[in-house]
């Protein structure tokens, strides 16, 4: 997937609604609709606050693991309860992303990643 299906995917699983566009090389995004404002691209894949936001959203877990060098980002999927009343989850989703020179950014493509396949499985359905 590229990063525009990516940021699609992902803002289908959050919920958001607007369009892809790149108005200036470089400044891309989702482009919601603002009453009375200036429209502001959504792009976790460029911002952090966007990113968290949205692994709290869609209760992404996330793991950075320091001797590998990746980030693990999954989305649990509850399976029902067990005989003590204990949840019961599987990984859905479970995305590995090496850091390269930037465990920031490695971070946020986890959570998009994972956000993305939300997405990419509920259009299916």
């Amino acid at each position: 997937m590229n990063d525009r299906m990516l940021l699609e995917a992902a803002a289908r699983a959050a919920g958001i609604v607007g369009t892809y566009d790149e108005p200036i090389p470089g400044i891309c995004g989702i482009y919601e609709p603002v009453i009375g404002g200036a429209d502001c691209p959504w792009n976790p894949l460029a911002n952090d606050g966007q990113a968290l936001r949205l692994a709290v959203k869609l209760h992404i877990q996330i793991s950075i693991y320091k001797e590998s060098a990746t980030v693990w980002a999954h989305t649990p999927e509850l399976l029902g309860y067990g005989s003590g009343g204990c949840p019961s989850y599987q990984a859905h989703s479970l995305i590995s992303e090496p850091f390269g020179g930037d465990p920031n950014a490695a971070t946020r493509r986890a959570i998009v990643r994972a956000a993305a396949a939300m997405g990419s499985k509920s259009n299916r359905s």
